[in-house]
């Protein structure tokens, strides 16, 4: 958005975490990965001891996956990873909506909550 020059006011709805919820995202799913890849190659029970075979067994996920990912890159041909910022099409199957109309039901809406009891409150933000 900042790219395009264009505001975050703009959307109906925005992530509560922000950047920082798709930082820690990654992180922590890199993070998995790491372990899953750690498990496969020395499995619990092996005595650190590692094995092709049980490697291949544990991590084919990534394997497959891996095949996919250059079975497409080479029928599509198109090796660049992402797109540039300035490429993306933010507004192509977007709903026009009335911006002024939905902050203002969300400030009533807050509003009403307020009011509500503690429990009502957690209830409706769990449910």
């Amino acid at each position: 958005m900042k790219k395009q020059n264009r505001s975050l006011d703009e959307l109906t709805f925005v992530s509560f975490t922000g950047i920082w919820g798709s930082i820690y995202s990654i992180v922590f799913l890199i993070f998995v990965l790491v372990v899953q890849f750690w498990t496969a190659l020395f499995p619990i029970g092996s005595k650190g001891k590692a094995s092709a075979e049980n490697f291949f067994q544990n991590y084919l996920g990534a394997v497959v996956i891996s095949v996919f990912y250059l079975a497409h890159k080479l029928y599509s041909r198109r090796w660049r990873i992402w797109k540039s910022l300035d490429d993306i099409d933010l507004d192509t199957g977007r709903r026009n909506a009335d911006l002024d109309l939905i902050k203002m039901e969300l400030e009533e809406e807050k509003l009403a909550n307020k009011q509500k009891s503690f429990l009502v409150r957690m209830f409706k933000y769990w449910c």
